[in-house]
């Protein structure tokens, strides 16, 4: 069978290195995020629902120490915040009626960072989220096809 989704994800990852600004490194997330909702989108159709993608994200901590983070297997979804940690919705294309009270933002200078859904908080079976990780401090955003 075909693997266009194995494909497009071995190897996609996104690198910040020769961005200019914070409006650059916003868009590289953005295009880090609709590339793997897209590998995923195939992906769950190509594998029949038995596929286990997710992101590795590797930044700078307030130490200058490098660090990577995965989140949990199976979702490759992040939430984009600013600096309250406030959920943002950044592209309004996307269907968002279920996330009513979010804020639909096209200004790059209202997105801080972004939290990785880490795991499935046992009690309530909702997602377990990372703290902050700033936009400016992006080295590295990877899809990791499982």
């Amino acid at each position: 069978m075909i693997s266009l989704s194995s494909n497009l994800g071995r190897g996609f990852k996104v690198t910040f290195e020769d961005c200019q600004d914070h409006e650059d490194r916003c868009i590289k997330v953005l295009y880090f995020e609709m590339m793997t909702e897209l590998i995923e989108r195939l992906g769950w159709h190509e594998h029949t629902s038995d596929w286990d993608p997710w992101i590795e994200v590797q930044f700078k901590d307030t130490d200058g120490v490098i660090v990577t983070e995965d989140n949990m297997t199976g979702y490759i979804d992040f939430d984009w915040v600013d600096e309250n940690g406030d959920e943002l919705i950044v592209d309004s294309a996307h269907p968002w009626k279920d996330r009513l009270g979010l804020t639909i933002c096209c200004d790059h200078g209202k997105i801080y960072g972004i939290k990785l859904w880490l795991d499935l908080d046992e009690k309530t079976e909702l997602p377990f989220k990372s703290g902050i990780i700033p936009i400016d401090s992006l080295i590295e955003m990877r899809f990791i096809d499982g």
